[in-house]
């Protein structure tokens, strides 16, 4: 269960998000004070922090700075009545990932912190070789599928009877355990010592998952995903699965592999702080340039897996930057951004070899995505 702490002077406000928070599924801890933000930081070890700027004796910036001080990965919020950009941006320098503000919007502060709450969980995946979860077909058949179009292959089990021949190259093994029972301990025990680092992802029932956890969980690293989730989490979970797999077998030419970096290029300092702090947060290496006559010499040394490109610049067109880098570094994703939807422009760039386009003003959880569907195309 995910761990948030709420800090603000109203009393109030905070009773009436605890309520909220609670219902969703989230363990609340309560600060109404900056001096007991602090305290509660040290013993509660909260993983969200919404924190207010505004407080008597010492003020959020001051709070975040101190907390910063004992807790480098909690992620942190700050809320605000009235949007001050000087004290966004020196928040953000300070560690905070996000600025929002009163009054706050229940359905895009809920929307947030899944995603964030997500994140916290997918980060205990880099070191998991199975994962237990419940079924959810629409979400399944989603997920799947768009992983099968990118060109992974997905081994499905449903029947004991499928495990007569096991074969190799797979980059993830799915058990529903739901169906089989103790048939999938047998299943899985196959697969593993053939291959003893390929991935699964075991669908379990909720009556009989303990039991067969602990059966289970001598065959690799494991984490049990508890309770309902979205189809972002799946694809997620499933592309942290595969990509660590990917990474340790399945590695290009040295010459043409592409870096973990993440580029960001946009003349605006103000833009390129934001997205590379929120990156920087998700665990990616991010690279911000706001020089654009530099961009194409650094994709070469360095060859990113992922470029997020402005299309209008002074002194260079990105049109012609992003043709400039697909033909130095074709392995590497480019996504365009603009500051104004226009079909011809976005098709151009399509063609010209963009990945995909974001359109100012954008949502971090669309960066999320279009970030991971670039990736995943990097992998292939």
């Amino acid at each position: 269960m995910t761990k948030v702490m709420l800090v603000d002077d109203e009393v109030d406000f905070c009773g009436f998000l605890e309520s909220i928070l609670t219902k969703e599924g989230y363990e609340v801890v309560v600060a109404n004070s900056g001096m007991e933000a602090i305290e509660k930081v040290k013993t509660e070890n909260p993983q969200i922090i919404l924190l207010d700027v505004r407080m008597p004796g010492m003020d959020g910036l001051q709070v975040l700075e101190k907390i910063r001080q004992i807790d480098k990965e909690a992620i942190i919020i700050m809320v605000t009545v009235v949007t001050d950009i000087d004290v966004a941006k020196k928040s953000m320098k300070l560690g905070s990932i996000n600025y929002l503000t009163k009054p706050i919007d229940l359905g895009l502060l809920k929307r947030n912190l899944r995603g964030w709450a997500t994140q916290i969980e997918a980060q205990k995946l880099n070191k998991v070789d199975i994962v237990f979860l419940g079924y959810d077909q629409e979400k399944f058949n989603t997920a799947l599928d768009l992983f099968a179009k990118k060109g992974f292959n997905i081994k499905y089990i449903e029947e004991k009877t499928a495990a007569k021949e096991v074969a190799k190259g797979y980059d993830l093994l799915v058990i529903r355990a739901d169906l089989m029972g103790s048939n999938a301990i047998e299943i899985l025990a196959q697969y593993k010592q053939a291959y003893p680092k390929l991935p699964a992802m075991i669908v379990i029932n909720t009556e009989i998952e303990q039991e067969l956890i602990d059966k289970i969980k001598p065959y690799g690293a494991y984490q049990y995903i508890r309770g309902p989730y979205d189809t972002y989490t799946l694809i997620l979970i499933i592309y942290r699965m595969v990509a660590r797999f990917h990474g340790e077998l399945k590695e290009a030419p040295e010459a043409e592999k592409p870096s973990d970096y993440i580029f960001i290029v946009d003349d605006e300092p103000d833009v390129c702080e934001y997205l590379a702090k929120f990156l920087t947060k998700e665990g990616y290496k991010v690279c911000a340039i706001s020089d654009p006559k530099t961009v194409l010499a650094q994709v070469e040394a360095l060859r990113p897996a992922i470029v997020l490109l402005d299309i209008v610049m002074p002194y260079i067109d990105g049109l012609e930057l992003l043709k400039k880098i697909k033909k130095s570094c074709p392995q590497t994703q480019v996504i365009m951004i603009t500051g104004v939807k226009d079909e011809n422009i976005c098709k151009e760039c399509i063609e010209s070899g963009a990945c995909d386009y974001l359109v100012k003003p954008f949502s971090l959880d669309q960066v999320k995505m279009i970030i991971l569907t670039a990736l995943i195309k990097s992998r292939k």
